[in-house]
């Protein structure tokens, strides 16, 4: 295959083929596409918000070779819904290494690893959000729960609190990003709350982000990611994505500067908006964006030379997409989207100025039954061949495939 075209008639969408559009400052280059097969894997839930949302952080690689990963086994765990799983040989077999408690069907995390120490926020049973400090022993291969001082990152039982992202800047200052619904009004907004390395306790910033709203709670979610000599902030509210920056140097309760840098034209895609998205940065210090859009995989592309973001690049028409992924491997970037019930993978090894579609994701042919657009995860960094699961069901369980994607 020399095209994207010839490539997304292989594999039998039957839909009408739509040309590759490329945004300003991308393009796509065509090459050979290679078919990665999944193998099922022993995890196991039982809900469907298994592994969720897309900008939040759920896998990640330690120096001794292991995959972690949080899952949401929902009623399947008895102490709490999110438990952390580990893998020694390459996505065959998982262990359950820890649970958080007091989550339910709910609850979803987010996590930033350093080192051997994972630190997560997530929101738990009572509508709050919480954090946690998880380290890892590569001698003994074990996950511990740190005891930290005043956990809780926004309690009030009169606002209900979801989706959190978690960011840490140079000062080792924690920020975390949340949206809230007032459970009388229903009107939803994003709260910034932070955490610094003298501080006793979380405080909230006072910070809010895009304009509030009545009913979208689950529309609405943000990633904190660390900048050079500050933070930046990725947020997405309804159809619009808004960008914010602060430096290091300010009062933490210190206005951040945001601005819209990206509205969806209507019709407007059924599934909410919120949460769609995934977020790296390369070692150059830009950025890298995806998110869907009507059923098209959108690239954005954050030059740090400018400080600005270049218009979309827009991957393949409009076929189904819904979740979407981006993995820094090595000096490449690579992204995942699915195409209905399969998955394309685009990868750059220019920090996002050229792309080439190089491999797609199939299928056991027996067993497996496909949600579309179905769940997916990989880690923010990937250490060498970019490990990928893939959500689907058995029955009334959901399980997950595991995929490891090649990268020169």
């Amino acid at each position: 295959m020399k095209s994207i075209t010839a490539w997304i008639r292989r594999i039998g969408l039957q839909l009408a083929c739509v040309p590759l559009m490329l945004g300003a400052a991308a393009s796509v280059a065509a090459q050979d596409v290679v078919s990665v097969p999944g193998t099922p894997s022993n995890v196991t839930s039982g809900v469907d918000r298994m592994i969720s949302y897309r900008f939040q952080e759920h896998m990640w690689q330690t120096d001794d070779g292991a995959t972690h990963l949080m899952v949401n086994r929902g009623p399947l765990s008895t102490r709490g819904a999110l438990t952390l799983y580990t893998s020694f040989d390459n996505g065959a077999t998982w262990s359950a290494k820890a649970v958080i408690p007091k989550t339910d069907f709910t609850s979803t995390a987010d996590g930033v690893m350093d080192g051997n120490e994972l630190r997560l926020v997530y929101s738990d049973v009572a509508g709050a959000i919480m954090s946690a400090l998880l380290r890892y022993d590569p001698v003994t291969v074990k996950w511990s729960q740190v005891k930290i001082k005043s956990p809780v990152v926004f309690s009030d039982p009169a606002v209900l609190a979801l989706s959190p992202g978690l960011g840490v800047d140079a000062k080792g200052t924690l920020w975390c990003a949340f949206a809230v619904q007032d459970r009388t009004t229903l009107v939803s907004d994003l709260r910034i709350s932070a955490r610094t390395t003298r501080a006793a306790r979380w405080v909230d910033t006072g910070q809010r982000i895009g304009e509030p709203g009545a009913g979208d709670l689950i529309q609405r979610s943000a990633k904190p990611i660390r900048r050079p000599g500050g933070m930046g902030l990725l947020a997405s509210v309804q159809e619009k994505l808004i960008w914010a920056t602060r430096p290091n140097s300010a009062a933490v309760t210190a206005a951040w500067s945001a601005s819209t840098f990206f509205v969806a034209e209507p019709p407007y895609d059924s599934d909410p908006y919120g949460g769609h998205f995934s977020l790296i940065d390369d070692t150059r210090n830009n950025l890298h964006l995806i998110t869907p859009d009507k059923g098209r995989p959108l690239y954005f592309r954050f030059d740090d030379a400018t400080q600005s973001w270049a218009a979309p690049l827009v991957a393949g028409g409009a076929l189904g997409t819904g979740y979407v992924q981006a993995t820094r491997a090595g000096e490449s970037i690579v992204l995942v989207a699915n195409h209905l019930f399969e998955q394309a993978v685009y990868r750059s090894d220019d920090y996002g100025l050229s792309f080439a579609l190089t491999h797609r994701l199939v299928h056991p042919s027996d067993g497996v039954v496909i949600d579309s657009p179905p769940r997916m995860e990989t880690p923010a960094v990937s250490r060498g061949p970019v490990p990928l699961v893939q959500q689907y069901q058995d029955g009334a369980v959901q399980k997950l495939l595991w995929f490891e994607i090649p990268v020169e």
